[in-house]
Formats: C-alpha cells, structure tokens, sequence
C-alpha cells in the first residue's frame, strides 16, 4: 500500500512539474534506493566529488556537468531513461536560463533549482554546433539594483 501512495505520489509530481515537485520526489524515491548514503556513493562514483545530495542537498557546478556527460554517454539507464526523461526537462516552466542563451537549433535537457536568492541550471545541450555539451550555470546572491 505505501508503495503503491509513494508510486502515485511521485506520478503527480513528475506530472505537475511544481517547483517543489524535485524536492517531493526526491523524499520519496531516495528511500527505495537505499538512502542518502547510498545516493552520494553513486554519485561519487560518476565523479561527483564535491556534492552531499539529499541531507545536505549541496552540490558545484563541475559534479552536475560529470553527471550530464555520464548521462549523455548512456551511463545513466541508456535510450529508455532518455526516452522517459528528456521529454520532461525540455521545454519546461524554467526556460529563462541555458535555454534562452544557446543557439536557437539546440535541444536543451536541463534541471533548475532555485531557492531564495541562489538560481541554479544544469543542462546537457543536444545537437549543439560542434556537438552536444554539458553547461551548467549555479548563482549565489541574485538581484542587483
């Protein structure tokens, strides 16, 4: 029964696309897959280094681009997880970062996050003009008069 809520619950999410929606299904998926701990080891061994994902929720800039070329090289679950996956960060709610400064022909997979004054974006940039590349954007200290 849980795990059919916790399965519903994050359908919802994916589908709404909320700000919030990463952060819920962050609570319920991490769990499943063997914890915090369990999910920084993985990351550490893409090469995420510096990032204490979920607990902390810390993350640089170079561990998210590692990510994305693992992800890109198919490292990552492959063509069905891109299937599933890139159509639900493309032409997303958040597309005043990385996808409004590339070339106008390039497909943009990516990730926000913002919170307070920090506006984040991870992307891998498809069919770029030498290629597809991993561009990733973190601020601290927005605004500006």
């Amino acid at each position: 029964m849980v795990r059919r809520l916790r399965k519903r619950s994050l359908l919802h999410a994916q589908r709404a696309r909320t700000p919030g929606g990463s952060s819920i299904r962050q609570h319920l998926v991490v769990p499943d897959v063997g914890g915090a701990d369990a999910v920084n080891a993985w990351a550490a061994s893409l090469g995420a280094k510096k990032s204490v994902f979920f607990s902390d929720n810390t993350t640089s800039s170079d561990d998210l681009a590692v990510v994305w070329a693992a992800e890109a090289k198919g490292s990552l679950g492959g063509s069905a997880a891109q299937a599933w996956l890139y159509p639900l960060l493309t032409g997303t709610k958040t597309e005043a970062g990385i996808p409004a400064g590339v070339a106008g022909r390039s497909t943009v997979v990516h990730k926000t996050g913002t919170l307070d004054q920090v506006a984040n974006d991870a992307a891998l940039v498809i069919k770029g003009p030498n290629g597809a590349y991993a561009l990733t954007v973190m601020t601290d200290g927005l605004g500006g008069a």
